[in-house]
């Protein structure tokens, strides 16, 4: 794999050398690095930087994008040369209505339960102590969830219509 060269890389797309296996390697590897600035806190998702809940964060997508690429492989099979293309193809509208949906789902509980939300947040408890122990809230472990549940819906979503693509070829 070439990290920092493109020319070798260009040279090796253009003969058609590049691997099924390398391209879902150079794929996670994009996933990683998109997400590495957050990880690094140079712009990060949530205001919960450089804490418990931070290191949580980046450890649960970076095993989801692990995990998730790993199973969409597995679901277009080893001998599949135009994995990436069709990963890469389906992600966009498939991650663009999962998004959607999740995001509205999550603000339509925000808002219709605003301030019953900032009660329960506020309120003495042993999981919102926890939750302020690693530096968020109960509005930031919605937000936690609801992208998490989404990044997991995406991989989900592409597997299955990767094995459709498969079963129609």
């Amino acid at each position: 794999m070439y990290f920092f060269r493109t020319a070798p890389l260009v040279l090796a797309l253009a003969r058609n050398e590049v691997s099924p296996r390398d391209q879902t390697y150079y794929l996670l590897a994009s996933f990683l690095v998109l997400y590495l600035p957050s990880a690094l806190g140079v712009s990060h998702l949530s205001g919960a930087y450089a804490t418990w809940a931070h290191a949580i964060d980046v450890l649960f997508y970076i095993s989801i994008v692990v995990i998730g690429t790993l199973a969409a492989r597995a679901a277009a099979g080893e001998a599949n040369r135009n994995f990436i293309m069709e990963f890469t193809c389906l992600l966009m509208p498939i991650a663009l209505t999962t998004l959607a949906a999740a995001w509205s789902l999550h603000w339509l509980v925000i808002w219709s339960l605003g301030e019953e939300l900032a009660r329960w947040t506020w309120a003495p408890s042993a999981f919102n102590n926890s939750l302020r122990a690693v530096g968020t809230d109960l509005v930031g472990f919605l937000a936690f969830v609801t992208n998490a549940g989404a990044i997991a819906v995406i991989f989900a979503r592409i597997v299955r219509q990767l094995r459709s693509v498969q079963a129609k070829k």
